[in-house]
């Protein structure tokens, strides 16, 4: 009631109003900045605490800089907010509000694009930039892959002319993601190939960490196990002195992934405990996902198969709140394959199908493929020999196929060549190639 009354007392003096509105903004858009260092860092908790109890203030202040277009206010607190969104798994909002922000800058460009200056261009380009990076980054994370795809590179663009080098390594790496998740391997590559130099010459050490993890995931999908073991453990070691949980624990859960791939299994189950605790006490909800179907995997290795159910329940649980489609797609593939392995043939199939579904309609080609190789390795055991076949065959020649799916397919491609006449194998050769992903992941093979 207070507030309502000071509001109408204040409306009845516009200048005084306006002051008012942008010394409020400024506040909270400063406080956003000062205390969002502090996200990336061991004090994460903390941070994390104090600006969720300004959140309404901070979405006041950030909406009416947007709407009065106060552009360099806005972009000045944009990394915090990006991170903080996405700490908290917001990102329909973060989605919408940088792009708010950037159609605010276009207006302004638009606008004013004759009494600005050349400096003051470049600026305002880079704020655009740096805006579609962060709103690209929440489409990627809702799964809508073409808006993503279209605003990486208009955001590569702005950059590029803009000169900002670190955003720029940013930038290329959030499209090394977007190309990974969808199977585009070599231009992933190429991406990072060009961003981690920029990071290691220009960026902060959270952003060489992250990259360097990034480039281990990527060299991990390409087969490179080893080369891949020792890019995760560096960027580990550098997350681990930066302190930010969200990070160690992201590392710690692909590093786990690899040395399992390895058969390392003793050496990273205490990284992954450590990375289970650090996640869970700073409520980290994502990484702690991740980090459980690791410890899964770890304990189904260890053939105690009633921890290994827990702890894929909890995974696939929490990443099913969150709403993260593509690490739940990529759990429940890992939790099929178990369950396949102890003969639950059904459950696994289950499990595969809806691993399927949802990285399909998420444009996780990757994960979808993965999925396809489990569910046809499913078939074959059943007796569905001609469906199995066909599926393989598809994953091998598909391009955004990993090396170990190919792998995979392939053996079972063999197995089952051996076993069905030659014509039923041509049939199912020429088929396979006559159809699309999403008639072969709907079953119409």
């Amino acid at each position: 009631l207070l507030r309502v009354y000071a509001a109408a007392r204040l409306a009845e003096n516009p200048k005084e109003e306006a002051s008012t509105q942008k010394r409020y903004s400024l506040f909270f858009l400063s406080l956003l900045k000062e205390i969002g260092a502090d996200l990336q860092s061991k004090r994460q908790k903390e941070a994390l605490a104090r600006l969720s109890l300004e959140l309404a203030n901070i979405r006041s202040a950030w909406t009416w800089a947007v709407a009065h277009e106060q552009i360099l206010f806005v972009d000045q607190a944009a990394w915090s907010l990006w991170y903080f969104f996405e700490l908290w798994n917001y990102y329909r909002e973060g989605e919408a509000v940088f792009g708010q922000a950037a159609d605010a800058v276009r207006r302004n460009l638009e606008s004013q694009q004759a009494k600005l200056t050349r400096a003051e261009q470049k600026k305002y380009t880079g704020s655009l930039g740096r805006f579609l990076m962060h709103q690209a980054y929440f489409a990627m994370r809702l799964g809508q892959i073409e808006e993503a795809d279209t605003l990486c590179q208009a955001s590569i663009t702005s950059l590029r002319l803009s000169h900002d080098p670190e955003a720029l390594g940013h930038a290329l790496s959030y499209y090394a993601v977007l190309n990974w998740t969808i199977g585009k391997l070599d231009l992933a590559w190429s991406l990072l190939q060009e961003s981690l130099p920029l990071s290691h010459e220009h960026g902060p050490p959270w952003q060489i960490a992250l990259f360097t993890g990034i480039l281990g995931n990527v060299t991990y999908e390409r087969g490179e196990y080893e080369q891949s073991y020792r890019l995760l453990n560096e960027a580990l070691e550098r997350s681990q002195v930066i302190g930010d949980p969200r990070l160690t624990g992201y590392i710690s859960a692909y590093l786990g992934r690899t040395a399992l791939k390895l058969n390392r299994t003793e050496e990273i189950e205490g990284i992954l405990q450590e990375g289970a605790q650090l996640t869970l006490e700073s409520g980290d909800r994502f990484g702690y996902g991740l980090i459980l179907e690791q410890l899964a995997l770890a304990a189904q290795a260890r053939e105690d198969f009633a921890s290994s159910e827990e702890l894929f329940e909890a995974s696939a649980n929490l990443l099913r709140e969150i709403g993260d489609a593509w690490s739940l797609a990529r759990v429940l593939i890992s939790w099929g394959e178990c369950r396949q392995s102890l003969g639950e043939l059904a459950r696994a199939a289950e499990f595969f199908k809806e691993a399927i579904l949802l990285s399909l309609r998420a444009r996780a080609l990757l994960i979808t493929l993965n999925g396809l190789v489990g569910l046809a390795r499913v078939y074959a055991r059943e007796g569905k020999a001609e469906a199995a076949l066909g599926i393989v065959l598809f994953v091998e020649d598909y391009p955004a196929s990993t090396q170990d799916a190919r792998e995979t397919a392939r053996q079972i491609h063999l197995d089952l060549a051996e076993r069905l006449p030659t014509d039923t194998v041509e049939a199912a050769y020429k088929l396979a190639h006559s159809t699309t992903i999403e008639e072969i992941a709907s079953g119409r093979l």
